[in-house]
């Protein structure tokens, strides 16, 4: 009683999971949770949360910053129920491919030979039984119709291939979500802000899986970072290039990287993402240098860097920048523009003499290592070849004598309209031979 227990809730779960219901139940959930995630900002910190979501004592606003953290909506898409929501959706196309799909592909693939006398009576006439057959199987395979016969019926079908595109579905989102499986648990994500010419290495983590290897001996530098401009100043294009150090302290140098033109590594992929300004190297009086770190401040969609020349508490001026490398205005402290210089350009003020020789700037990277990101695009291209699979009309059509009358029928999956021109094309073509068998045979007995 036992055993016939569990086999009786092991069937009920293969139904359960195998339901189209289900199925898209479980792709509502995901949808909806994917839709919350684009909301609510993603692996930010508390303080980001606390402050965007602040707790208001309020029966019908819950989602504040305690909800998001509890439920984990800071990082939905890494979070224990949401990847059980998406294991769920594998179990259930894995076993609808099995208990479903399959079958009903060979059940597509028999010779379902059916009684049709109430079908429709395309003619009434004597003729030579096994001509007619003839000219049937001969019209059919002109039109592309594999065709059976068996005891004075025909049986035919074309385009089984479209009877496929469902299970080329299921095995591509398969494979898509073994793809993001593969990359959630083997990859990681780096960010890092590296000034021009240093030296550095992965440290930055943001994201990491729990059976990834994250490489210890990746050491790269920043050779130079440089910006394209329009001509109205605005930014057209921001470069990096990057050199990597071997061991033995060989430097390897590639190509510049810029955005959605990134750098792969020893599997390791390099985005550029970001720029800022840093600092100033200022030499004074042509006797010492010093570094004055800038401000970033944005007005409207224009972005400013500004910094203080440290010459007295009483006399200050602002240095202001909008471009790398471009000119660089000076302000007193009533706001009035003194000068504009650029890069080594010398100023006097109050019998100092002052020369920006540098713009300290940093580049923005994010590096990524994703192992299952083939295994995504085989998905994904797969799905692109069962959508146009799908297409293709899976047709199925009868024929049979009885006595002295022909019956033919036929069913489709789509595209109606052109099947039944289809038959009627049939039909024509079948009634043309027979009436040449007919004359012929006449004009025989004639003779």
């Amino acid at each position: 009683m036992k055993l016939i227990s569990k086999k009786q809730i092991y069937w009920n779960l293969m139904k359960i999971l195998s339901n189209i219901n289900f199925a898209m139940f479980i792709l509502f959930l995901i949808l909806f949770f994917s839709m919350i995630g684009s909301i609510v900002e993603q692996n930010q910190n508390i303080a980001y949360y606390q402050i965007n979501y602040p707790s208001i004592n309020t029966k019908w606003l819950i989602l504040d910053w305690k909800f998001i953290i509890k439920f984990g909506l800071d990082h939905i898409y890494s979070s224990w129920w949401f990847l059980v929501i998406l294991y769920v959706l594998c179990c259930s196309l894995i076993v609808c491919t099995f208990s479903v799909q399959f079958p009903s592909l060979s059940n597509a693939r028999r010779w379902q030979f059916i009684h049709i006398y109430n079908k429709s009576q395309i003619f009434r006439r004597n003729v030579f039984i096994r001509k007619s057959f003839t000219n049937m199987i001969y019209i059919l395979n002109n039109q592309g119709y594999y065709t059976f016969n068996k005891q004075g019926f025909i049986y035919a079908y074309k385009g089984i291939i479209g009877r496929i595109s469902p299970i080329i579905v299921h095995i591509s989102l398969i494979i898509v979500l073994l793809g993001s499986w593969i990359g959630l648990m083997t990859g990681f994500t780096a960010q890092e802000m590296v000034p021009r010419g240093e030296v550095v290495h992965l440290k930055n983590i943001i994201s990491c899986g729990s059976k990834n290897m994250l490489p210890n001996n990746i050491v790269f530098r920043v050779d130079d970072f440089y910006i394209d401009y329009n001509t109205d100043n605005s930014i057209q294009q921001f470069f990096s290039r990057l050199s990597f150090l071997k061991n033995n302290g060989d430097k390897i140098s590639y190509p510049a990287i810029s955005v959605n033109s990134p750098l792969k590594f020893h599997n390791l992929t390099f985005y550029q993402t970001d720029w800022q300004i840093n600092a100033l190297r200022i030499r004074v009086n042509q006797s010492y240098t010093i570094q004055c770190k800038l401000n970033k401040m944005q007005i409207g969609k224009s972005v400013f860097w500004t910094c203080f020349l440290p010459i007295d508490k009483n006399n200050k001026t602002l240095l202001l920048l909008s471009k790398l490398n471009g000119d660089i205005y000076l302000y007193n402290s009533k706001g009035e523009l003194v000068d504009i210089i650029s890069i080594n350009q010398k100023v006097y003020i109050n019998q100092n003499c002052f020369q920006v020789v540098e713009m300290i700037s940093s580049t923005g990277l994010q590096i990524k290592v994703d192992p299952g990101i083939l295994f995504v695009y085989i998905g994904f291209g797969l799905l692109m070849v069962s959508t146009i699979l799908s297409y293709i009309s899976y047709s199925q059509i009868w024929f049979s004598i009885q006595n002295t009358s022909c019956y033919l029928s036929g069913s489709t999956n789509r595209a109606i309209l052109f099947f039944e021109e289809e038959l009627r094309k049939i039909q024509k073509t079948y009634l043309i031979s027979c009436d040449r068998v007919y004359n012929n045979n006449k004009f025989l007995n004639k003779r």
